[in-house]
């Protein structure tokens, strides 16, 4: 239930403005990407939508379409 409020809350905010207004950080540390794609695993909504905009964008991890839309 958490987790689609988030994502109902993102949508809000995207749609209105045709943009994400937070972006995850250029320079993580590899244990901190290894954090985020642990949460990620666990559901956790924002930690997949910033993997998912990291990897297509290559912010941080190499450009990965595949990747992104997992």
């Amino acid at each position: 239930m958490r987790a689609l409020v988030v994502i109902i809350l993102l949508v809000a905010f995207i749609l209105p403005s045709g943009h994400v207004s937070a972006s995850p950080p250029n320079d993580l540390s590899t244990e901190d990407l290894q954090t985020l794609h642990t949460q990620a695993g666990q559901g956790n909504a924002e930690a997949q939508y910033f993997l998912g905009v990291m990897y297509a964008h290559g912010r941080g991890v190499p450009q990965d379409f595949t990747t992104a839309r997992g």
